[in-house]
C-alpha cells in the first residue's frame, strides 16, 4: 500500500507565489496534483545554511495591530473569515502561516486588543491566541496522505485514520461514504512538524491474512 504526501511545503511554495493561492486552498487536497508513483525525494540532499541578519523582522507593520493564533481544527481554520466577520470585525484580514496557525490583522491596534480580550467569542475557534510581536512560531504543516491499495472490504474510515495516526495528528479524518464513487484511493490530513516527503508502505492484517 503506497502512502504519499499530497501537500508538500516546497511544492506549494511556487504555486502560492504564482497563483495567489489562499490558505483555504492549501487545506483542500484536490487543489493540488498528487505526486506520481515514480516521484522520489532527491538523493543526497544538501543542507544549505543561510545566516539571517539579526535585525530581520518581516511584516513589522503588522505588529501591535495583529494577533497570532492556532486554530482548534481545520473546520475552524477554513471558516475563520466568516467567523471573525460575524463577531463584528469584517475588516480584519486572515493570513495563513502554516499548520493550524494564522495571523489576523486588524485596521487599528485597539481592535486587535478588543478581539483578544473577548475570549468568549474565540475560545471555540483557537487553542491559543496572542498579540503578534514578531515572535517565532513552531514549524508545522498539514500533509494530505494519499492511501492506495486498501481492499474495498477493509476500506473503513477507522482503518485509514488509524494508519494516518502513525504519521501525525489527524486533523481531517477519512471521509469515505456511499457518496464517494472512487473507493480505490483515500486521503487523510495530518499535522506534522517536518517538511519531509511522506512515502511509506504498510501491511494490513485481517483474519490472519496480510
Amino acid at each position: 500500500m503506497e502512502m504519499k504526501s499530497n501537500l508538500e511545503v516546497r511544492g506549494v511554495g511556487s504555486k502560492f507565489r504564482s497563483e495567489g493561492v489562499s490558505y483555504r486552498d492549501i487545506l483542500t487536497s484536490n487543489k493540488f496534483n498528487c505526486l506520481g508513483a515514480g516521484d522520489q525525494q532527491p538523493a543526497g540532499k544538501i543542507e544549505r545554511v543561510l545566516e539571517v541578519h539579526a535585525e530581520t523582522s518581516a511584516f513589522f507593520a503588522f505588529q501591535e495591530k495583529a494577533v497570532v493564533g492556532r486554530t482548534t481544527d481545520i473546520k475552524s481554520l477554513s471558516a475563520l473569515n466568516v467567523l471573525i466577520s460575524s463577531a463584528g470585525f469584517p475588516s480584519a484580514k486572515v493570513y495563513y502561516v502554516g499548520g493550524l496557525y494564522v495571523l489576523i490583522v486588524f485596521p487599528e491596534d485597539y481592535e486587535a486588543v478588543e478581539f483578544i480580550n473577548n475570549q468568549n467569542v474565540w475560545k471555540d475557534w483557537f487553542s491559543s491566541l496572542d498579540m503578534w510581536e514578531g515572535q517565532s512560531l513552531p514549524y508545522e504543516r498539514i500533509a494530505w496522505i494519499k492511501f492506495d491499495g486498501v481492499l474495498v472490504h477493509l476500506a473503513e474510515n477507522k482503518v485509514f485514520n488509524d494508519l494516518a495516526e502513525a504519521y501525525g495528528k489527524v486533523v481531517h479524518a477519512s471521509q469515505l461514504s456511499p457518496d464517494v464513487r472512487n473507493l480505490s484511493v483515500n486521503r487523510v490530513g495530518v499535522l506534522v512538524e517536518h517538511g519531509d516527503l511522506i512515502k511509506d508502505t504498510a501491511i494490513l492484517i485481517w483474519k490472519g491474512r496480510k
